[in-house]
């Protein structure tokens, strides 16, 4: 056997910014629990231990310190961290490796949590005649409106639309177009935002 040698590999470079291409976002208030859904496809350096989230709600902001809300090991985070409606966060992630050198950032995505809208015709619970319009209470921005018709509370799909509009904390009737309803049947309606 020939004499042993040691040596210890240097960590050179940090890994790249993450998937700027498939990094995407959904503010969400379901329930009345608002958050901040964020994902993207992972890094492909087998090295990288972390993903460092950061937001603001200003735009071009640096990801530092005083921006740095959490960390991830996973391609995906949730932000729950004292949110608000109608507030536009910002965010922006890094790579860390297990060296702990850190990627540049990656670019801003955005988005903004509304408030749930106000269902006004069909009433719950209420037996109806024919109708062919629904409506609702506007929200305080414009907004896309989805009707979802379901024959379940939880799934089953049976119709949908959606409408933009730019009507701001009035009311709008939405035109209900099925090719069919059956009688003496209990359908669920909701709307997304």
């Amino acid at each position: 056997l020939s004499d042993s040698v040691l040596a210890q590999p240097v960590n050179l470079y940090a890994p790249a910014a993450p998937a700027n291409l498939s990094f995407t976002i959904s503010a969400r208030n379901w329930d009345g629990q608002k958050s901040v859904v964020l994902s993207w496809n992972p890094n492909s350096e087998g090295d990288v231990a972390w993903y460092y989230v950061y937001r603001s709600t200003i735009d071009n902001f640096t990801a530092d310190s005083n921006t740095f809300i959490g960390r991830t090991h996973t391609p995906n985070y949730t932000d729950i961290l004292n949110l608000a409606l109608y507030t536009n966060y910002f965010y922006k992630l890094k790579a860390v490796d297990k060296g702990n050198l850190q990627s540049t950032e990656s670019r801003i995505i955005h988005d903004m949590i509304f408030d749930i809208p106000t269902v006004i015709f069909p009433a719950n619970n209420s037996q109806t005649n024919y109708f062919n319009q629904f409506t609702i209470k506007t929200l305080s921005v414009p907004a896309d409106y989805k009707i979802i018709v379901q024959t379940n509370q939880f799934f089953d799909e049976f119709w949908s639309t959606v409408v933009s509009s730019s009507i701001i904390n009035d009311t709008l009737n939405i035109d209900f177009t099925p090719s069919y309803l059956n009688a003496n049947t209990t359908y669920y309606w909701r709307v997304t935002t």
